[in-house]
């Protein structure tokens, strides 16, 4: 006969050390994702800005012909940003 002795405290924390270690990896996951959401989201945010102060500067300068440019080629526009030190 096998005995075996059973303890409820001990079984208890364990299940709630599980429960807590998957939480955790829950939220974990849930932040990453949302994590890289919103880096998506500034990265996209900052680029819109980078190129409306690049257009600025050109529409004051009346070179607003070079926007093609700068839109097709980004070495020309590149080199504008860094022309008019607008900052990467």
């Amino acid at each position: 006969m096998c005995l075996t002795q059973y303890d409820e405290e001990k079984t208890m924390r364990l299940l709630k050390e599980e429960g807590r270690e998957e939480g955790r990896e829950e939220g974990r996951k849930e932040g990453r994702k949302e994590g890289r959401k919103e880096g998506r989201k500034e990265g996209r945010d900052d680029g819109k800005n980078l190129i409306l102060a690049l257009f600025k500067k050109l529409n004051e300068d009346n070179r607003l012909n070079e926007i093609d440019k700068v839109l097709a080629s980004e070495e020309y526009r590149e080199a504008h940003l860094k022309q008019y030190n607008i900052a990467q």
